[in-house]
């Protein structure tokens, strides 16, 4: 991260979480800035399986079913967003998913980046 493409502000933060021994993240989405961090498999495993008990009790009911795979989104942000403090649901609207997406991202679900090799 170099100083001139991030505020003072996010560079702090980012600093402190490093100190913290946190792998770092940093984007922009809509004109903000957010750091985050990687899930990790332990709570994507308790992400999951939360996730899977809900689906259960929904049932046949697909709208209860969105609702739940939306919360799990929110979660996940709210779990490894690092910067700035805000509540999830105050963000903009795509930018829950789209944070989401690069935690998924660097958490290694897919990406040009992964290229299995049969040897």
């Amino acid at each position: 991260m170099t100083q001139s493409t991030v505020s003072a502000e996010v560079q702090a933060a980012a600093d402190k979480a490093k100190e913290e021994g946190l792998e770092v993240v940093y984007t922009r989405i809509a004109g903000k800035e957010f750091l985050f961090r990687p899930v990790d498999r332990s709570e994507w495993r308790q992400l999951i399986s939360r996730r899977n008990k809900l689906l259960m009790d929904a049932g046949e009911d697909q709208a209860k079913a969105v609702e739940i795979q939306e919360d799990e989104m929110e979660e996940l942000v709210r779990s490894c967003l690092l910067f700035p403090e805000v509540e999830v649901e105050k963000l903009r609207a795509g930018v829950v998913g789209t944070l989401g997406d690069q935690i998924m991202f660097e958490s290694g679900f897919g990406g040009a980046d992964i290229e299995p090799v049969r040897l």
